[in-house]
């Protein structure tokens, strides 16, 4: 919340998005539930920031993307900002509706969900075509890892980690025709050098099957 990130971090980021022909931004909500003492105090303090974005963001023809997010307190792993599918909405709802544009929009972090035991059904259904951007990666629902999906399980069965059925079923509900971004970058570094590039080519086949599942008509 100082300076440097407004007028420098802020501002330099929109000009690179707009230089880029790139139609959305994410930004992260500011976690200060715990200092401010409320979720609707904490949610105030980025709506500001949003104040502040919005003009430009109506300007450059960029949609301004909030993520849910996890905070962690006292070692444990909370709710962070944006994880009430319903009030992110209402407010994106209310921030387009006061600029007379589309500047706010959603990115759903399956990580991030899977980690706090959000439905993904449920909220993704709820955002509807409010959901702009997805940020796919996977973890073992202790630590953000980012991970290639379908890589951690939760039984010797081999039951997945993350609710990938439920992805796919939201997705499919509120026909979801964007890309699919896959936050994974730290996978690279355990391959070797010469498997890279097959790496790479194993998580582009992961999101061809992804759009194959929530294209096809018959899956429930």
């Amino acid at each position: 919340m100082n300076d440097y990130l407004w007028n420098v971090v802020a501002t330099k980021s929109m000009a690179v998005c707009a230089f880029f022909d790139c139609p959305f931004l994410v930004i992260h909500g500011f976690k200060l539930m715990r200092f401010l003492g409320t979720e609707e105090k904490e949610w105030q303090e980025t709506e500001r920031f949003l104040d502040f974005l919005a003009p430009m963001a109506k300007e450059m023809g960029i949609t301004i993307c909030i993520e849910n997010l996890y905070d962690g307190i006292g070692g444990h792993l909370v709710e962070g900002p944006c994880c009430d599918a319903k009030k992110a909405a209402e407010r994106i709802d209310r921030m387009n509706e006061k600029y007379h544009a589309e500047i706010l929009g959603f990115c759903f972090d399956t990580g991030h969900a899977n980690l706090l035991g959000l439905d993904f059904e449920r909220f993704l259904t709820t955002l509807g075509g409010r959901l702009k951007v997805l940020h796919i990666h996977d973890n073992d629902g202790v630590s953000d890892l980012h991970q290639i999906p379908f890589t951690f399980a939760r039984t010797r069965e081999n039951q997945s980690s993350t609710d990938w059925d439920g992805f796919i079923r939201g997705l499919k509900n509120v026909g979801y025709h964007g890309t699919l971004s896959f936050e994974t970058a730290p996978v690279l570094t355990a391959f070797p050098d010469t498997m890279k590039a097959d790496a790479l080519s194993f998580i582009a086949r992961i999101g061809r099957y992804f759009e194959s599942r929530f294209e096809d008509r018959s899956v429930r």
